[in-house]
């Protein structure tokens, strides 16, 4: 589904932080390198040819990768130009020497999967569970890119109706059509790697990146404490096309063992969601390559949503975004953040969340609590100040003031959550029949009464 953004309006911030209490060391390593635009305060990486027709016509220094010496610049494997690593001498995944065969169609005829292939399975290790956990291929999707699944096979077989992308005709990449390069990746050595600068403006809603998953595991206690489960998705990683397997070395992980490095950059790669088998939420957990291009920061400029009916990721512009400005993720919640605006941020939303008949919230309170989170660069969450500011306009009556903050947070909210935002139903009557919300007069009624 794609998402048209549109702002009313949208505000200039001047606001500069005080501090960030989130780790800004997190970063991403498994990154092309292209050339920066004159703009950018950043530095391209320096390319030296190699000596040896095994690699690549470039490379760049990936120490901090896998604690080997080798360099290669790594393209993404998406690039029309770029070709994807044919060595694996110095990484520690030696994804060009796997011994395993992809089973390309199954035998068995009761086993309608979608274009997945069962692989292979493994006995449960839980007294409490013995059902096996096994390796889902679908090896031609996404353009012979592909795509591996480990999950148990009650929990692949309820989900897999939801997934619309493996339905038959469906084009993975006909829901968006983007053109050319958008960003690039270059040295930041003040944040200990590389980093992704943008090399277009981008304004608030714009689809920076769009991208499906390439591996995807569930992590309940039964499987991911397994003895062997590093064993077992280096396995469901050899099952990949060659160049996807290539692109996988160059995550970030660490490890002795392919397996333990294997396990490591799932951990530190993967985009955690939850999907519904029956009565209940299951924990997955996905590797998508694009988004990992992305450092962290408190205050980011672009925000994420993973699509849990395309097992894909979708990243917008959460802000006008300048040529050659970095482009970041908030890798966890902004309110994490702890100072004196926070505080406020925390003291003004629990007074605005007050209904009763005794409540003191006011629309200028709103106000400042939007000021704050523009202050604080909370773009990825502002949706949030922006609804309490409808709200209280529209228990005061004033409608039309609830109905440009209601479609501030639509913008905002379906820009940083996707279409499944839990309040879009709420913003969306603000926004479009504000008298008819509960919240119409309700603090007029409780201060008359």
């Amino acid at each position: 589904m794609r998402i048209r953004a549109c702002f009313l309006t949208h505000f200039l911030i001047h606001g500069f932080v005080e501090k960030c209490c989130c780790n800004n060391d997190l970063h991403s390593n498994s990154l092309p390198i292209f050339i920066k635009p004159e703009s950018s305060p950043y530095t391209q990486q320096t390319c030296v040819p190699p000596s040896s027709d095994q690699l690549l016509p470039n490379k760049v220094s990936i120490d901090s990768r896998h604690g080997s010496s080798l360099n290669s610049c790594i393209p993404s494997p998406d690039s029309e130009s770029s070709r994807a690593l044919k060595s694996s001498v110095g990484l520690v995944y030696k994804f060009d020497q796997v011994d395993v065969k992809p089973i390309l169609e199954s035998v068995e005829l009761d086993d309608d999967l979608d274009g997945f292939v069962k692989q292979e399975c493994y006995p449960g290790q839980d007294n409490n569970n013995r059902e096996p956990v096994c390796i889902y291929l679908n090896y031609a999707f996404d353009h012979g890119r592909g795509m591996v699944y480990l999950a148990t096979p009650s929990v692949f077989k309820a989900i897999l109706p939801n997934f619309t992308v493996f339905k038959p005709k469906k084009d993975p990449k006909a829901q968006e059509n983007l053109s050319g390069k958008r960003f690039e990746v270059v040295d930041m050595p003040h944040k200990g790697g590389k980093g992704t600068v943008s090399l277009q403006r981008f304004y608030p809603g714009d689809l920076i990146v769009s991208d499906h998953t390439v591996f995807v595991s569930m992590t309940e206690p039964d499987v991911w404490r397994r003895e062997d489960i590093g064993d077992i998705m280096k396995t469901a990683v050899d099952y990949l096309p060659f160049e996807t397997r290539a692109t996988f070395a160059t995550l970030h992980g660490e490890g002795e063992t392919q397996g333990e490095w294997i396990k490591s950059a799932f951990e530190r790669n993967n985009f955690y969601h939850v999907l519904k088998v029956g009565e209940y939420e299951r924990p997955f957990g996905a590797v998508v390559f694009e988004p990992t291009r992305l450092n962290h920061d408190c205050r980011p400029n672009a925000g994420y949503h993973f699509d849990t009916e395309t097992l894909q990721i979708h990243v917008h512009a959460l802000r006008d975004i300048s040529l050659g400005e970095e482009l970041t993720v908030a890798y966890i919640g902004g309110e994490l953040l702890s100072d004196y605006r926070i505080e406020k941020i925390q003291e003004l939303t629990t007074v605005l969340d007050d209904w009763k008949s005794t409540s003191v919230a006011t629309p200028s309170m709103a106000e400042r609590l939007v000021n704050l989170y523009k202050l604080e660069r909370l773009d990825v969450s502002i949706h949030k100040a922006y609804l309490k500011a409808s709200l209280a306009y529209n228990a005061i009556g004033e409608w039309e003031r609830s109905r440009i903050y209601a479609a501030l947070a639509l913008a905002s909210g379906l820009v940083a959550l996707g279409p499944k935002w839990a309040e879009w139903p709420t913003a969306m009557e603000l926004e479009q029949e504000p008298e008819t919300h509960w919240s119409f007069k309700a603090r007029l009624l409780k201060t008359s009464s």
